[in-house]
């Protein structure tokens, strides 16, 4: 990193996110994937400054790159964060905090006895498809005491992989399960 950025990694705004990665995606041709031209300077230093900040910088994950169900009006954008989900991820932020001042080796576990309707799921399924995209050798599980909704919870996942810019994808890898399972070329997976 400090190689390729040797005054720190490049903050680009949300708004210049979009544009650039909307930029990038023009680079590829939609009905067979293959490039149709070369990045330029600008858009390569983006997507290498894209790849790092996601890693360390859930909010902005969240923000410019999580795509969710509209409840049939096709997919939008997670933010802005509704004050339920909000309120989960300062708790969650805080309890991370503790943690590592504590050294604990362990992590965390959430119980969120919840209402529905609060996004919470949503929340949690854009957390999990953070940690298994930027982490290798993560195993994750979408689980309900329903079959119905574990699959739903797990096609949230599946969702934002597949809505993800290529310079962000860990490349899947078999087997693959549309609805069941998905394994990243990082070693990490979801079932």
């Amino acid at each position: 990193v400090r190689r390729t950025f040797p005054a720190g990694v490049p903050q680009y705004s949300i708004p210049d996110t979009h544009a650039l990665t909307a930029s990038i995606l023009q680079t590829i041709d939609p009905s067979t994937g293959e490039a149709i031209r070369s990045f330029t300077t600008e858009e390569s230093r983006f997507a290498a400054a894209a790849i790092v900040r996601v890693t360390y910088d859930v909010p902005y994950f969240l923000e410019a790159f999580c795509f969710i169900d509209d409840e049939g009006h096709g997919l939008r954008r997670l933010y802005p964060l509704w004050e339920s989900q909000r309120f989960i991820l300062d708790r969650l932020a805080a309890l991370q905090l503790k943690h590592q001042q504590q050294r604990s080796p362990d992590g965390i576990l959430v119980n969120i006895l919840k209402a529905r309707q609060l996004g919470a799921s949503s929340l949690a399924m854009c957390l999990v498809a953070h940690r298994i995209l930027t982490k290798p050798f993560i195993r994750a599980i979408a689980g309900s005491d329903v079959e119905e909704q574990a699959r739903y919870l797990f096609t949230m996942v599946e969702r934002i992989y597949n809505a993800l810019p290529p310079f962000l994808k860990s490349e899947r890898v078999v087997p693959y399960q549309a609805g069941r399972e998905l394994h990243l070329a990082n070693g990490s997976s979801i079932k």
